[in-house]
């Protein structure tokens, strides 16, 4: 497959050479290294050591290159390649060194750019010194102690695929096999690419470990180099450190999932609205107080540094059972821990007994909470334990350094 033609910047038709570039468990689908493209061939090393230790893989043996770039190839004279594929399933996991002659970094949204010697890019975004692996589907391993690189509120963004088995033609509600759908959740936009072309779709429904649907496809697919990649972005919720490593925690709400994949093409970016980064995440509240919860929720956070903002509006309300109130933050973000520290203001809508409540009611959020509890008035005001009840509120709350 040839890749269509896109601009290049800091191309180097002679190639610029990278060393040890570390990819961990890179799993059996196609990955891409820290710059878009690569020479094939004697030019491109990889081994299970650093500083040419361990062994040394073999093209067509252990791995196969993939998606070569038609244009820098005739420009260079030599084939360029795009992104790989481990074969072996001995390689598929553990530690890989990967050594190559890069050409440059395509300027399109989907493959930000590696512009100097601190790697940082015009998009916003940087390039971790180390890569990145799983842990969980809300969390990261980097080597080495990254806790002066890293801090809470920081923006994580990166790649990661799955291949899919069927042939899927050209259509509406189009079905993907695939045995793992654990990294993509529905409303994620991904692209969909074989040896027909790629193309952009959003996933409108997943059976899980089976298939996902997609709204539509405009090529028929194969299953020649078949791949689904989503682009998913995180938000920075804590750094720890435990050698060799460190464990970056994520959150995303339920818009964005780590699968237990390889993680190719990986940024983060410390400026407020970096390229791409989305301006709100959705998530989805535990009640407590209630026989059936409010429905048509409308639960959404973000975050400007340590400091989490939340806006809360269910549209229909809920069955009370209980005279409290009290929903969960979102996952990963307890409140920071500060000696009476308490976070609190009015509600911006009451409905309680079936009925709407004219004086206000109140949030508040606790030192190291992990709850929003929710009152009747601006005392400690207690809700009806039966009939409806339901409150609309905008919060904000600091997290832990």
């Amino acid at each position: 497959m040839s890749l269509k033609t896109r601009e290049v910047i800091n191309k180097d038709l002679n190639g610029v050479s990278l060393s040890d570039e570390l990819h961990s468990s890179v799993g059996s689908g196609s990955f891409t290294l820290l710059h878009n493209t690569f020479f094939g061939g004697t030019d491109l090393i990889i081994r299970t050591s650093a500083s040419g230790g361990g062994n040394l893989l073999m093209e067509n043996t252990d791995y196969v290159l993939e998606n070569q770039n038609a244009a820098l190839s005739t420009e260079s004279g030599k084939s360029v390649y795009v992104s790989l594929r481990i074969i072996n399933v001995n390689y598929q996991s553990g530690d890989l060194y990967i050594s190559y002659l890069t050409v440059g970094d395509f300027t399109d949204a989907a493959d930000y750019n590696y512009l100097n010697a601190n790697k940082i890019d015009v998009l916003g975004w940087v390039i971790p010194q180390n890569g990145w692996s799983y842990i969980s589907s809300s969390s990261i391993l980097e080597s080495g102690d990254r806790r002066d690189t890293y801090r809470p509120g920081d923006k994580i963004m990166f790649i990661q695929s799955q291949a899919f088995t069927n042939d899927p033609v050209s259509g509406s509600s189009i079905v993907l096999n695939m045995s793992d759908t654990g990294g993509f959740m529905v409303g994620n936009k991904v692209t969909v690419s074989s040896s027909a072309g790629t193309e952009e779709t959003t996933i409108t429904a997943i059976a899980v470990n089976t298939s996902i649907t997609v709204a539509s496809l405009i090529l028929n697919h194969t299953q020649v180099n078949p791949l689904v990649s989503c682009t998913k972005y995180f938000y920075v919720a804590s750094i720890s450190y435990s050698s060799p490593s460190t464990t970056i925690s994520l959150a995303a709400g339920i818009d964005y999932l780590v699968a237990n994949a390889a993680i190719s093409s990986p940024h983060y970016s410390k400026v407020e609205s970096p390229i791409g980064f989305p301006d709100w995440f959705n998530w989805t509240p535990t009640h407590i107080g209630f026989s059936t919860i409010p429905s048509n929720m409308f639960a959404q956070f973000r975050m400007s540094g340590r400091t989490v903002f939340l806006n809360y509006t269910p549209g229909t309300a809920g069955v009370s059972n209980a005279t409290t109130y009290t929903i969960s933050l979102p996952t990963n973000l307890p409140a920071a821990t500060i000696t009476n520290g308490q976070w609190t203001a009015p509600l911006g809508y009451t409905y309680n007994a079936s009925a709407i409540v004219t004086t206000p009611g109140r949030w508040v959020i606790a030192s190291a909470g992990t709850l929003v509890t929710l009152y009747l008035n601006c005392g400690v005001g207690t809700w009806t334990a039966s009939s409806n009840k339901m409150a609309h509120f905008q919060a904000y709350y600091p997290i832990a350094a």
